[in-house]
């Protein structure tokens, strides 16, 4: 039998970041207006899914044993969104924030009635109350979830919006589709800039790893605002960047394994 390889993202998880400042030698980034991340409109629909689908994945034991690991790739967008949203002004951001943070380590332990409880709770996730102080996301999100499971989703649809029709991209609906997913993907760029390798390839330092994250974040925002004003062939450019920018990503951060 032929020997298989397959490539993965250079995974080890270093130094806590703070997402403050430019992007540089010293392992920041800049983030000068956070709410362009996920404008409030953008923020609910993307949560409002989130509960949707871990609603159906909880419903029973038979259900949450089949979905685990979506329940905690659902539970880490909500962690990434609420995150956002927190250092965007939103009050509310910190109860959802801590509710999704205790569903995914539900999900994680297997515990499906707890897992059930919590996804109840989210109902009503605009009163729920936590810790104001900011979030750290290289702590409470895994760059192996990430990846695996929520920018895997999303990057199947690439092919097809840069395939795009005048007549698809204007059918009910799909620009709306689009919108969101580059929201979600921007949201989930935000979150990969949290995990710095702790370990890095000859040559690379943690602004690369920093300067691909900015670059898949800026490219998704373009293809998100080119999908909310409808003009396709900015679109298409938009995303051809953004499938750019991964592919540079994964180049120079993979590794290649039996």
């Amino acid at each position: 039998m032929n020997r298989l390889h397959r490539f993965v993202l250079w995974c080890a998880v270093g130094a806590t970041l703070a997402i403050t400042v430019s992007a540089n030698a010293d392992g920041k980034l800049d983030i000068s207006n956070w709410k362009e991340i996920l404008p409030d409109a953008v923020y609910t629909k993307l949560v409002e899914d989130s509960i949707k689908n871990l609603t159906s994945y909880t419903a029973s034991a038979s259900q949450f044993n089949q979905n685990g690991k979506k329940v905690q790739a659902e539970a880490t967008n909500l962690i990434v969104y609420a995150e956002i949203a927190h250092r965007s002004g939103n009050a509310n951001a910190t109860g959802l924030r801590k509710v999704a943070a205790e569903l995914l380590e539900a999900a994680k332990a297997k515990k499906g009635d707890e897992a059930r409880k919590l996804t109840a709770s989210l109902a009503d996730y605009k009163k729920l109350t936590g810790d104001k102080a900011d979030g750290d996301l290289s702590k409470s999100t895994s760059l192996k979830v990430i990846m695996d499971h929520s920018v895997k989703d999303v990057d199947r649809n690439l092919t097809q919006y840069k395939r795009l029709t005048t007549s698809a991209f204007a059918a009910k609906g799909k620009a709306e589709e689009v919108q969101a997913n580059m929201y979600k993907l921007a949201a989930l760029a935000v979150a990969t800039s949290a995990h710095v390798p702790g370990e890095l390839p000859k040559g690379k330092t943690a602004k690369d790893w920093l300067t691909s994250a900015e670059d898949m974040r800026k490219s998704s925002l373009a293809a998100a605002l080119a999908a909310k004003d409808k003009k396709l062939p900015e679109l298409k450019k938009a995303v051809n960047d953004l499938n750019a920018s991964c592919a540079k990503c994964h180049d120079d951060f993979r590794v290649e394994t039996n």
